[in-house]
């Protein structure tokens, strides 16, 4: 999906249009990254399950309390 852009004539910065709105380019940008994070992190957590994310974080600070012995 294509967005309209544009220079700001009054202070020079790049927005995007987002609905009937002008946004700065980059809190788009950012929101837009922020978005995809939380969803590939509650897909993740969804499909391993939260007890299994934990697990390997476990495991590796077992080996390195072993090993500090």
């Amino acid at each position: 999906m294509a967005l309209n852009t544009r220079q700001n004539p009054e202070n020079g910065n790049l927005e995007v249009q987002v609905g009937e709105e002008w946004v700065l380019f980059e809190e788009y940008r950012k929101k837009q990254i922020d978005d995809a994070y939380l969803n590939s992190i509650k897909f993740l957590r969804e499909r391993l399950g939260e007890d299994s994310a934990k697990e390997p974080q476990k495991s590796d600070a077992s080996t390195e309390t072993e090993s500090n012995q």
